[in-house]
């Protein structure tokens, strides 16, 4: 069943185990019990160094994933199956009460094929040290790992050609910004 809802994922016959055990103390109790299997996606596919006394360090995942185009990827195949049942689970329970817009923030809509189930796409686009800049101010993270994750980001080029509408939010103000989301809000007839 895991499988069907995400087939690239790595599934290790064992306990579980700790983080900082080898492949080989994870796998004896497969010995005396082979019918039981954990999921264990993070030390397997980016190594122990992304957690800390057994919590995920997610600086280090991005350190990673953004320096490594096949960890990223890896990344990606086993988190967007579980973003896009969790969204429409969430959407599912805000339809039931009757609202009649859902707005999702999805830095990877793309990449995770979101786009096919939204009435609409809309992309905020800023230039690239703008979004540099704002990056480092809101992850404290040094310049070149900001570059790294925009280097992973579609370019804008992309976005106008696939989204739907446009935000241009290079030198918007706040409220500036909140009068473009009201125009589009009113386009689209919400």
């Amino acid at each position: 069943a895991i499988y069907e809802v995400c087939p690239d994922v790595i599934i290790i016959p064992s306990t579980g185990g700790a983080v900082g055990m080898s492949a080989e103390e994870r796998l004896q109790p497969t010995e005396l019990f082979p019918e039981m299997a954990t999921l264990d996606c993070g030390t397997c596919n980016f190594g122990d160094e992304v957690f800390e006394d057994g919590i995920l360090v997610r600086s280090r995942l991005a350190g990673i994933v953004f320096s490594d185009q096949s960890k990223l990827s890896a990344l990606n195949r086993i988190v967007h199956k579980y973003v896009i049942l969790e969204c429409d689970r969430i959407c599912k329970g805000l339809f039931a009460k009757e609202n009649t817009a859902v707005f999702i923030d999805a830095p990877q809509l793309y990449e995770a094929g979101m786009e096919k189930y939204l009435d609409a796409v809309i992309a905020v686009l800023a230039p690239r040290e703008l979004r540099i800049k704002r990056i480092l101010a809101r992850d404290a993270i040094s310049e070149l790992q900001a570059k790294k994750r925009i280097d992973n980001q579609h370019t804008d080029e992309f976005f106008v050609e696939n989204a739907d509408i446009i935000i241009e939010n290079a030198d918007s103000s706040d409220d500036e910004l909140g009068e473009k989301v009201k125009e589009i809000i009113t386009k689209l007839g919400l």
